[in-house]
């Protein structure tokens, strides 16, 4: 059994100065979920339709422990290095710096290198283009959708009818929306845009970005928490 990782408690200054800027641990393109991350009345919400996601498609093995500590990561975004985040958030794509962060929890996650070293798609080359096509995204002022979000409060609800004598609705339904994405589907779209995960077929629904929600990135066997931290002043 795994021990969990320990939240690192980490001074801003040495974070940007030593962190952010060295290549040795965070790399541009890496995965940033923020616990508690959104505005304040949309965790709630966020956090339990989460919650009934994972334990409903696809890791239905999970403990509702490993469910629940996940389920409290509400927002993804991508590292760009010492300049800070990129994230996919309302009304459109942005960049934040670190300083954002300060007093608030995140995960760092990586995919597991499952690829040749030569291979220029991935590694961290690979990271790196799917951190350009996130600033893509920025110039392009890509729109947030928040109609997104009620797909998945919808779905929710109808979930908790298997607990009713109604017959329960399946996850995948949220794959027909193509209303936008929130923040953790554009991150994986960002990600397929840049080739990554190839081995995925083409008719997966792990392949559409409304089966990416912020919690999955913590459990998904795609990829590994590589750190926790809670950014400090100093």
């Amino acid at each position: 059994m795994t021990r969990p990782l320990m939240v690192k408690k980490i001074p801003y200054s040495y974070w940007v100065a030593h962190i952010a800027s060295s290549e040795s641990f965070l790399w541009r393109g890496d995965i940033i979920c923020v616990k508690a991350g959104e505005r304040s009345f949309l965790n709630p919400p966020i956090f339990f339709g989460q919650l009934l996601a994972a334990r409903d498609y696809p890791y239905r093995k999970l403990s509702w422990k490993k469910c629940w500590d996940a389920s409290k990561y509400t927002h993804t975004a991508l590292a760009n290095g010492k300049y800070g985040i990129i994230e996919h958030y309302y009304p459109k794509t942005r960049k934040r710096e670190w300083e954002d962060l300060i007093g608030r929890e995140f995960a760092v996650i990586r995919p597991l290198m499952m690829y040749k070293p030569e291979d220029i798609y991935y590694g961290k080359a690979g990271l790196d283009r799917v951190c350009q096509i996130a600033l893509q995204d920025v110039e392009n002022e890509e729109p947030y959708s928040v109609r997104e979000l009620f797909y998945y409060c919808k779905w929710g609800w109808k979930y908790l009818r298997k607990f009713l004598p109604f017959p329960p609705v399946p996850f995948t339904t949220l794959f027909k929306s193509n209303s936008g994405n929130v923040c953790s589907g554009q991150v994986w779209y960002q990600y397929t845009r840049a080739r990554w995960f190839p081995q995925l077929p083409q008719d997966s629904p792990d392949r559409q970005p409304e089966a990416w929600y912020p919690a999955r990135f913590l459990f998904d066997p795609l990829f590994q928490i590589r750190m926790k931290v809670k950014l400090v002043e100093g």
